[in-house]
């Protein structure tokens, strides 16, 4: 069953990059949630490397997406770009939240 949903995802996903449509913030975020979430349970690289893309094309980024992001990095051992991002965030002015330092800051 959540195979079948994550190919639904799929599909919508390249039906607005094929209908030229500039997705919201809430339907970006829901796309990089997914594509992380596969990633991670299936372990599957060139979702992570979806998230990264659909993370690089949004036109206005929020908290969610950034935290999405950190998420992703930390669980994939990828601290530097963790760091990174973290730094880039807050120069665009962004407000970190309690789960950016959670997710930037694991206590493991």
């Amino acid at each position: 069953m959540e195979t079948k949903r994550i190919l639904v995802g799929n599909v919508v996903h390249c039906h607005i990059l094929h209908s030229e449509i500039h997705p919201s913030r809430i339907v970006s975020n829901s796309f990089l949630n997914m594509y992380s979430a596969t990633c991670l349970t299936l372990d599957n690289g060139s979702d992570c490397d979806l998230v990264e893309k659909v993370f690089r094309t949004m036109r206005k980024r929020n908290i969610i997406a950034w935290n999405t992001i950190f998420s992703l990095y930390v669980k994939r051992k990828r601290f530097s770009e963790v760091v990174r991002c973290f730094v880039m965030m807050v120069r665009l002015g962004i407000k970190p939240t309690i789960v950016s330092f959670t997710n930037v800051f694991p206590a493991d």
